[in-house]
């Protein structure tokens, strides 16, 4: 992973994603679209890019033809307020959804909504679940609020 020119921001968010989502190694590409980061979790690509500093487009699977989460405002001028948009896979892929669902959970999305839409309600990750998936995560990248209720 290469991050010549990038600002720490930058490359902090582009590594917490890759830990959320378990990519161990990923190379940054410049193009036109500006900067997008991708790698393999086993042999499934994994794309994604930033808007901001803050994630906002993961991709798993060959492009085009895997899910598409992308983060979008719920009101275009309300910074803070964001929902995810999920296009499913071209075919059925619920392994897919699954690793879909643990990423977002390990990056911090917790409403029910958006793990509906990506196939896999949160409530079926029990409690042990749960920590489990935070423990995986290292706690460096850990989101603000499992920070906060360890205090």
């Amino acid at each position: 992973m290469e991050f010549e020119d990038v600002s720490e921001e930058i490359e902090w968010e582009a590594r917490r994603v890759a830990a959320a989502f378990g990519v161990e190694t990923f190379e940054c590409l410049r193009g036109p679209w500006g900067l997008k980061w991708s790698g393999l979790l086993g042999t499934m690509q994994v794309t994604w890019s930033l808007r901001d500093k803050v994630v906002s487009y993961i991709e798993l699977g060959p492009e085009g033809w895997g899910i598409e989460l992308m983060l979008e405002p719920l009101e275009p001028f309300e910074s803070g307020l964001t929902e995810w948009w999920f296009r499913p896979a071209k075919w059925d892929t619920p392994e897919w959804n699954e690793l879909a669902a643990r990423g977002l959970y390990r990056l911090g999305f917790e409403a029910e909504e958006t793990m509906f839409e990506v196939g896999v309600i949160l409530s079926a990750f029990s409690a042990h679940k749960k920590l489990e998936l935070r423990l995986s995560m290292p706690r460096e990248f850990w989101p603000q609020k499992w920070l906060d209720e360890g205090r």
